[in-house]
């Protein structure tokens, strides 16, 4: 009796690993809007996340101690946060990237305040896919995803749903 009480206890166990596991990946692997990041700042305030823009003001430095840095805003549908990352990353303005990394609301260096930065982890450029045919809409980026309620009530851009997967994905333009 006592051994089939550990056994599902271990087995209880096991799957709740499982459980916060799929959970932390699916969180980490959403690609939120920079508009719901910035909209919604304080849910996201020190959680890591993943966005999706266009590079601006970019600029590779090096600091007194130093170490290589790169700053850049990313920008959205109208809203940008600010981009800190260490190392150069060899990117240029006007690129598409995908950043990972973790989100502060306000960050305070020395005497200097920071607000609405990702402290990346990963950044990649991002390639165009193609989930069309030709003559109809493209989409760029996946901009909600109804089971994790990631897009903020009220803003309703152009876009379409995925029937089988609950995707909406945001129309960019036409070929």
């Amino acid at each position: 009796m006592h051994r089939d009480a550990s056994r599902l206890c271990l087995g209880l166990s096991f799957g709740f690993f499982l459980l916060l596991l799929t959970i932390g990946f699916l969180q980490a692997q959403v690609t939120i809007a920079v508009l719901a990041l910035v909209k919604n700042s304080d849910r996201y305030d020190g959680q890591i996340v993943t966005v999706m823009g266009t590079v601006t003001g970019y600029r590779e430095r090096t600091s007194r101690a130093g170490n290589p840095y790169t700053t850049f805003r990313l920008e959205d549908a109208g809203a940008s946060v600010l981009v800190f990352a260490w190392k150069h990353q060899g990117l240029r303005n006007g690129q598409r990237v995908q950043v990972t990394g973790k989100f502060l609301k306000t960050k305070r260096v020395g005497r200097y305040t920071f607000y609405n930065e990702i402290e990346a982890q990963r950044i990649v450029a991002a390639a165009q896919a193609r989930l069309s045919l030709p003559g109809e809409p493209f989409f760029t980026d996946v901009i909600f995803w109804p089971p994790l309620g990631l897009y903020p009530s009220g803003i309703t851009p152009p876009q379409e749903q995925l029937p089988s997967t609950g995707l909406i994905l945001r129309r960019s333009g036409r070929e």
